[in-house]
């Protein structure tokens, strides 16, 4: 009976997949639609009055009327790994404060327009937070806040893969169900989702961030990207593909190239990676050791819900993330921990087992970078036989030994955001930011001058210098910045108004850069 429930269910999604039927509207699913008026781009579609704003209008296409969408609805339709997807966004949904945002709504399916041929080189994409409202088969309409785009991909080479040609070669699928990760997390957050793209903006400019990899990017991809990982372990003969003969020579060695960056993504937490996603060879001392790669973050959510003990978590793990994301709407991953371990205090012994683990050199200190550069010059060393082997198992064991002291500090109630702190950033009135986790004392003392009473130069630089000393000694203490609290009594009570100040201005420069967002998109109803 249950065999022919599921069968009943997967029969019935497919057709809403390809139809649109009305009545399924209340449910998360795909329709494929095509703009009212002929555009190659959003910024073409001449936005339409709806409620609380403008929409771009699409109309939904029936079978038959589009010969490229109807290649792209079999496929989804028929994959079981699109299925699981597609619930996991009506669990987000349902969890979310509210279905989305007031002035969009998302009571209705996902519209996905499959660009016509030569019309973008982009592959898929999906635009999140911007209104969309559909003209559906029979009369009435729906509106929308998410947008599926589905064009043809250019490679590096510059060999254009048709979206014939992805469906074709097993491509499509895997990079649906990663854009999908990204509109489920949009729903769940609402106008927060804004906040990724425009703190990783604000943190240019005048401030010198220490973290490499944008901390918000690398979590928001880094989510997908788990999701990825947790279908693919599901359904392997959907991601691991094997192109048919039929399929070009160079999409055939891209999708291989795709099938095998998954599977590195489970092991890349290993090492310690550049922003690119490349072991840093010999340029360790370049830059900030880099702790958010996103194939980092992707494999520890994905051990993360694979194996803590979650109550009731039955055979699907993904969600157990979702309650404490719509409850928090955490920007980074460190964020997600925390709410995690609020959200199962019970399991907080074993989600910092599994972050050491996985993270065992990533507590910031000039030492983590001595010791990891150590054994890893010397591994290279031996690999390239100008090393013996007693000398390498030598610093191996050193490396091992310090990963251990590592694993008991975390397991003794050291705070897991020490691994990768966020920027505490406040802001001074001429536009420089002081990022008070930076870990570099004389970038940190060239920030504070912004913030202290004019002087001649050289007093200036002496003061500076010497309360950033007095900033780095209090942050050893405590870890990490998460308020300015800490400070109080250790800088001046002048300084640490300014310092207050400053971090409201940043705090309202940032609300303003997200409520502008908004309002331009309910205006406008362009990205």
């Amino acid at each position: 009976m249950n065999r022919f429930v599921r069968l009943l269910a997967g029969v019935v999604l497919g057709l809403v997949l390809l139809t649109g039927a009305g009545q399924a509207w209340a449910e998360v699913a795909f329709v494929f639609v095509a703009p009212t008026t002929p555009a190659g781009d959003l910024g073409a579609i001449v936005p339409s009055n709806v409620r609380g704003g403008k929409a771009l209008p699409f109309r939904q296409l029936g079978p038959g009327q589009d010969p490229r969408a109807d290649t792209v609805a079999r496929a989804l339709s028929a994959s079981p790994a699109c299925r699981q997807v597609l619930t996991w966004w009506e669990q987000a949904r349902r969890l979310a404060p509210t279905p989305c945002q007031k002035w969009i709504g998302a009571e209705g399916p996902i519209p996905v327009w499959v660009k016509p041929g030569g019309a973008g080189r982009h592959g898929p994409g999906m635009v999140s937070l911007i209104p969309i409202q559909v003209e559906n088969p029979g009369g009435g309409r729906h509106e929308a806040s998410q947008l599926l785009v589905l064009e043809d991909l250019a490679l590096p080479d510059g060999t254009l893969v048709t979206v014939e040609e992805m469906t074709g070669a097993g491509l499509l699928v895997p990079m649906v169900c990663h854009e999908a990760c990204h509109g489920l997390m949009a729903d769940l957050y609402r106008e927060r989702f804004l906040a990724f793209s425009v703190i990783g903006t604000s943190l240019g400019g005048a401030h010198d961030s220490p973290v490499e990899t944008d901390p918000h990017l690398a979590f928001r991809e880094g989510f997908a990207e788990a999701g990825e990982l947790v279908l693919a372990r599901r359904f392997p003969r959907e991601f691991y593909v094997t192109p048919g003969a039929g399929v070009r020579p160079a999409v055939q060695a891209f999708a291989r190239t795709m099938a095998r960056h998954r599977v590195a993504l489970a092991g890349r937490n290993r090492f310690i990676f550049t922003a690119n996603g490349r072991v840093k060879d010999g340029q360790l001392k370049a830059g900030a050791t880099d702790h958010a790669t996103e194939g980092v973050i992707a494999a520890l959510l994905e051990t993360l819900v694979n194996h803590a003990n979650w109550p009731g978590r039955g055979e699907d793990h993904f969600p157990v993330l979702f309650r404490a994301m719509a409850r928090q709407a955490p920007l980074t991953f460190f964020a997600l921990v925390n709410a995690l371990l609020a959200e199962a205090p019970a399991q907080a012994e074993t989600i910092r087992r599994i972050l050491v683990e996985y993270t065992c050199y990533t507590i910031r200190s000039p030492e983590a970078a001595r010791q990891y550069e150590r054994y890893y010059l010397s591994r290279k060393a031996f690999v390239q036989g100008k090393l013996g082997r007693d000398e390498f198992a030598k610093a191996r064991a050193a490396w091992q030994a310090w990963k251990e002291g590592q694993r008991r500090r975390i397991e003794a109630g050291a705070p897991v955001w020490e691994a990768a702190p966020e920027p505490f950033v406040v802001a001074a009135r001429n536009g420089f930011a002081l990022d008070l986790n930076d870990t570099d004392p004389e970038r940190l003392a060239w920030h504070l001058e912004a913030f202290l009473p004019a002087a001649p130069p050289d007093q200036l630089r002496d003061r500076a210098a010497k309360l950033a000393a007095a900033v780095v000694a209090r942050r050893q203490e405590i870890g990490v910045f998460t308020s300015l609290d800490p400070l109080r009594g250790v800088v001046p009570a002048r300084l640490f108004s300014s310092l207050e100040a400053g971090r409201r201005r940043q705090e309202l420069r940032l609300q303003e850069q997200i409520d502008d967002l908004v309002a331009r998109r309910r205006q406008a109803g362009r990205p």
